[in-house]
């Protein structure tokens, strides 16, 4: 195992796994990547947040379309001679605002629902893996993937339980 300087505790433990292996002490790793994909549960619940707030997302478009070619038919009218409209350019900007700021609290829900979805999902996760490393004598289970701060740049592939802990999340928590 290879690790980066970064991560000192991690590197610390890894590197007592390497020289006192003598213990038996057992590691693997998990690849955060593929459980983000492959794991039903990120998969429902990101189609659920998605679903959720495409109507939504769908109908603040075509609302600020409808604002956009009021706005043109607005401007051209001024440009050929028509007359100024305060009021219309108050509503105007009013309605751009108010299209913004619910563009702002629809992302913000989404993402409050994406973070407790991925917590949710993780309290879930570690009850799985704990249950597992018990059952198959290990260790430690080290996180990889390029979307974890892991301080491990190579593993062999037979470490690997991503597969085995992708069967059991799935199985239990769909």
């Amino acid at each position: 195992v290879i690790v980066a300087d970064s991560g000192a505790v991690v590197e610390e433990v890894i590197e007592e796994i390497v020289i006192n292996n003598g213990d038996n002490k057992v590691a693997a790793f998990v690849d955060f990547d593929r459980i983000n994909v492959e794991w039903t549960y990120f998969q429902r619940e990101t189609k659920r947040i998605e679903d959720t707030h495409m109507g939504d997302i769908q109908r603040l478009e075509q609302e600020k379309k409808k604002l956009e070619q009021e706005y043109t038919t607005y401007v051209t009218s001024v440009q050929q001679g028509g007359l100024q409209d305060p009021t219309k350019e108050e509503y105007i900007q009013k309605e751009q605002m108010r299209i913004s700021q619910r563009e702002q609290q629809l992302m913000s829900s989404a993402q409050n629902e994406a973070l407790k979805a991925n917590t949710d999902g993780m309290k879930k996760m570690k009850v799985v893996l704990k249950g597992y490393a018990k059952k198959n004598g290990i260790s430690y289970i080290i996180a990889t993937g390029l979307n974890v701060a892991s301080p491990v740049l190579y593993n062999e592939s037979e470490l690997d339980i991503t597969d085995s802990i992708l069967k059991v999340l799935n199985k239990r928590h769909k």
